[in-house]
């Protein structure tokens, strides 16, 4: 009876810590949209950062998408549970399931509870594939769950890398049986192509393509690309910089911004900015926030401080810097500020210098192999959270000449087209001729 009793008390304080992203999730439509299709993508909110034409718009699933609809792929989009953009809410209509997902939860938990077998529990993307009939997935962020699945059902599974410069292989996937990831990579950069590639030993494919999304940034396409985007706030010759600063989501409650029963303090990094900005009255800063921190509603706190911080210092925006995309603010920025943010590697193919102020990535630290390679190129400083130094380094910084890139190395994008439907065994398809979001 004690064990019985203590069983309860776990499953409660379990659920205790998901009721906030489980009741701002949206259960109005589930799974009653799935058709049949060629390419199943899915990705969460947080990989949804942009706004285009008023709707939530994922600078990779929905330009890869795009990609594949324009070679007369039959395309779909899912949300990763618990995601609250659905339907109309973002481009290409993505499909909930959090309504299946948490019966599938309780239920589970409810059987775990009462010791009872949960091997006849219906895996619910055994249920999407069943009725998508999918021959290619597509993910960012891969569950253990669906990559199983994928496998079982010899359905191809690849997992787009959602950013640039893993320097280490993350998510425990070095620890992970193959049977649990999914049988394919698509790394944006060498950087992450050499820590993925330790997967290689377990049967996994990694292949090195052009960021989706930046490529459209250089070349031929680039007006065209960023007239979809309003600018017009970053145009003021009134300031003699601008400078860009993007914030870590998982670094908020230590060095951002402090939440607790007495009220919102500023952490170290957000303290030394907020000086600078009320004393160097001649110098604009965008500060943008991360995809999370603008997403999630345990981060209300955070959008709240900053809205009161801009209302009053008339040389600094929050909101619209974080919408639009990275490279078009970078475009009209002189410099780059954050704690360990691996945006330094986006703002680097458009000469932007960064400075890195975490304590994590100095030499000793956790993460000091970080961003090795921009610091020998001259692109990321590591300093010290001082502001005399953070002024110092303003003022003296200057662009640079543009990092060399893959951006405009579409080859490689097309040899891993080819790969991803060879593999899926979807019939040979034409070139894209997609160029705009």
């Amino acid at each position: 009876m004690k064990n019985f009793i203590q069983k309860i008390f776990d499953f409660t304080a379990q659920w205790e810590k998901n009721i906030v992203s489980i009741s701002k999730a949206n259960f109005r439509e589930d799974l009653k949209g799935l058709n049949v299709c060629d390419v199943l993508f899915f990705c969460h909110d947080a990989d949804r950062p942009l706004s285009l034409k008023g709707k939530a718009f994922s600078p990779l699933v929905d330009v890869v998408r795009k990609d594949f609809e324009s070679r007369g792929l039959n395309c779909l989009s899912m949300a990763h549970p618990w995601s609250s953009l659905i339907g109309e809410a973002a481009h290409g209509e993505p499909i909930g399931m959090n309504k299946t997902y948490f019966f599938y939860l309780i239920h589970k938990k409810l059987l775990r509870l009462l010791g009872m077998s949960q091997k006849d529990v219906n895996n619910p993307y055994s249920l999407i594939l069943e009725k998508t009939k999918a021959k290619l997935i597509i993910t960012i962020g891969s569950p253990i769950l669906l990559a199983s699945v994928a496998r079982e059902r010899n359905i191809f599974h690849v997992e787009l890398l959602h950013g640039i410069g893993y320097s280490f292989l993350p998510w425990g996937w070095d620890r992970l049986p193959p049977s649990c990831l999914p049988q394919g990579v698509l790394s944006l950069d060498e950087v992450s192509t050499a820590s993925f590639g330790q997967l290689e030993d377990k049967g996994i494919t990694v292949h090195t393509i052009p960021h989706p999304f930046l490529k459209n940034f250089v070349g031929r396409n680039k007006e065209l690309f960023e007239t979809a985007f309003d600018m017009s706030f970053c145009t003021s010759a009134d300031f003699k910089k601008q400078i860009v600063i993007t914030f870590n989501w998982s670094r908020t409650h230590k060095d951002i911004l402090r939440n607790a029963f007495t009220g919102s303090k500023p952490g170290p990094f957000l303290l030394l900015l907020s000086e600078l900005v009320a004393e160097e009255k001649n110098i604009f800063w965008h500060f943008r926030l991360h995809p999370v921190q603008l997403r999630n509603p345990n981060f209300k706190y955070l959008r709240d401080f900053m809205d009161e911080f801009v209302s009053t210092n008339t040389n600094a925006c929050w909101r619209e810097s974080s919408q639009l995309p990275l490279p078009s603010l970078a475009n009209f920025c002189d410099a780059h500020i954050s704690l360990e943010s691996m945006s330094c590697y986006d703002v680097a193919m458009l000469g932007i210098p960064s400075l890195m102020l975490s304590p994590r990535i100095h030499n000793g630290g956790i993460y000091q192999k970080k961003f090795i390679d921009l610091e020998l190129e001259g692109f990321v400083t590591k300093g010290e959270m001082e502001k005399h130094f953070i002024r110092n380094w303003v003022c003296k910084t200057k662009k640079m000449k543009p990092r060399l890139s893959n951006l405009e190395d579409n080859s490689s994008w097309e040899e891993a087209v080819s790969w991803m439907l060879c593999e899926s065994e979807i019939c040979t398809i034409p070139n894209s001729q997609s160029n705009v979001p």
